[in-house]
């Protein structure tokens, strides 16, 4: 964002007016209130995963039809198959648990059912109403939804003109009229309301949702605050929630991930044999429901896209222990290995590939069987008391790893794991292979930066990915993903598995 943009964007935050507008929805409180229920009942039982799947489901589709101004009967949320799926789970169940449990979870299943037949859309109506008094080109309706493409034709249907948006394309975008909140304003970033984009800002959400203050500061070091608070313009007739009915805390609808349960698929899908190199990651959350290890190692880098105001994208190398939510990396969807620079360095070498990468492995075998048998903190101690100033072991066994920096180095090394005799024809090698690296990710990035931005600049920050291509290069297909979480441990992954990319299935992990 420009300084004009951002003095355009402060000028609007003094003056930016915030109501909160709420709709009643007897059929998706009550959902609500069966979902609770049998969620304290569920989390005493810690021997049956089917009572958690089927919270998972019925959650989603609480959240579903919350977060997206449709009417619930509508195709686009499948609820009919969801309740069939749910109705086959519980049969499963039954017998094995206690009618309290069993009848929970029918009442649940029943509300779902409800759902199938409820033809009103009161947000969305309410929606309609007010976008109806502005000009349309000059409003924007700000959603959590997974659903953005249904959602953008019923509001193309109801205010042809109106920009559907996400947090990440209003963090971007310069001032307008009217913008219109779907749901309650602590599912969101906090600028919605500290450095609001518009004028006027609708909150709208059903009147059972409690919802949380924000902290309203536009910039560090203010002591007065700047924007906006929310106050009550209108409110449909239905039951009003104390504040202390922590029951519809709106918070609670918003996805938890389950590190330990997403774990578990992931490593369910490894490659991982006896005797592959297991390398310290951390598994990472994508948009569009896909995950990935990164290394948590010290050296260990990624191509990742940068967006920043109206510039274009930019192609950077970041390092994997920096990977954070919010940033846009570059990741073979397709084909091949993780690491697609290996491969287009293969392809350069040629013939001479097999021989150089059997050269490559070698040394880091020796370096293993020195490890394994002393243990990391060891090799690297005596390394460093031999002159090495940062071996850096863990990131040497890594096939990315090609050399050290300093030839000496790496002739210390050798001859540390028995190699000496060695040295030159394996440095000679390994400068080989480096050059080529090289040579493959300058061409490969420019390319790559050359396809972001032929890319759809407001698909990748609405929808968090997408695909591009490099048809000069036989690299398979990539993508661009947004990471939008990260596991806070780390775990022991195959190699081969490192950079693969995992399509995740919802219900095995959103909370």
């Amino acid at each position: 964002m420009s300084f004009v943009q951002a003095d355009d964007v402060h000028q609007v935050a003094i003056s930016a007016i915030a109501t909160r507008e709420t709709v009643p929805s007897p059929v998706t409180k009550q959902l609500s209130v069966f979902v609770r229920a049998l969620s304290n009942i569920v989390k005493d039982i810690d021997d049956d995963d089917r009572w958690n799947t089927f919270l998972r489901r019925c959650r989603r589709t609480l959240r579903d039809t919350v977060t997206t101004p449709i009417a619930p009967d509508r195709p686009t949320f499948d609820i009919e198959a969801t309740a069939i799926a749910l109705d086959t789970l519980l049969n499963s169940l039954r017998g094995s648990y206690s009618s309290e449990i069993v009848d929970s979870a029918e009442y649940c299943l029943l509300a779902i059912r409800e759902l199938t037949t409820e033809s009103q859309n009161p947000v969305g109506d309410r929606i309609r109403d007010i976008l109806a008094t502005g000009d349309a080109r000059q409003s924007g309706v700000l959603v959590l939804t997974r659903h953005l493409d249904a959602t953008k034709a019923w509001l193309a249907n109801k205010s042809p003109g109106t920009r559907l948006l996400t947090h990440g394309e209003l963090s971007l975008l310069g001032s307008i009229e009217c913008l219109v909140v779907v749901g309650p304003t602590c599912w969101y970033p906090s600028f919605v309301l500290s450095s609001p984009r518009a004028e006027s800002i609708a909150v709208v959400h059903f009147d059972w949702l409690r919802d949380h203050p924000l902290e309203r500061n536009l910039l560090v070091g203010d002591h007065i605050p700047v924007g906006t608070d929310v106050r009550v313009a209108y409110q449909a007739e239905g039951d009003v929630l104390s504040v202390d009915d922590e029951d519809f805390d709106a918070e609670l609808l918003l996805p938890k991930v389950d590190w330990d349960q997403l774990a578990a698929y992931a490593n369910s899908r490894k490659t991982t044999s006896d005797g592959d190199q297991l390398v310290e990651a951390r598994l990472h959350l994508l948009a569009g429901g896909f995950g990935v290890y990164l290394e948590a190692i010290d050296g260990a880098s990624i191509d990742s896209v940068e967006l920043e105001g109206s510039s274009e994208p930019r192609l950077r190398r970041k390092k994997t222990l920096e990977v954070s939510r919010g940033d846009f990396l570059v990741l073979r969807s397709q084909g091949g290995s993780g690491d697609y620079i290996a491969d287009i360095a293969d392809d350069e070498l040629g013939n001479r590939s097999a021989q150089l990468r059997r050269l490559q492995g070698e040394w880091k075998l020796n370096l293993r069987e020195k490890v394994d048998g002393l243990g990391i903190a060891r090799v690297e101690r005596e390394l460093r008391a031999l002159g090495v100033l940062s071996p850096n072991i863990r990131y040497r066994l890594l096939k990315q790893s090609i050399k050290s920096q300093k030839p000496e180095d790496f002739r210390v090394l050798m001859k540390y794991i028995g190699l000496d005799a060695r040295s030159e024809k394996l440095w000679a090698a390994m400068e080989e292979i480096h050059s080529a690296h090289i040579r493959a990710g300058q061409k490969a990035r420019s390319l790559l930066e050359s396809a972001a931005l032929r890319c759809d600049r407001n698909e990748l920050v609405q929808t968090g990915h997408v695909n591009v291509s490099l048809d000069e290069m036989n690299v398979g297909a990539l993508g661009i993903f947004r990471v939008e979480d990260r596991a806070p441990g780390t775990q022991q992954v195959g190699e081969d598995d490192i950079r693969l990319l995992m399509k995740l299935e919802d219900d095995l992990w959103q909370g």
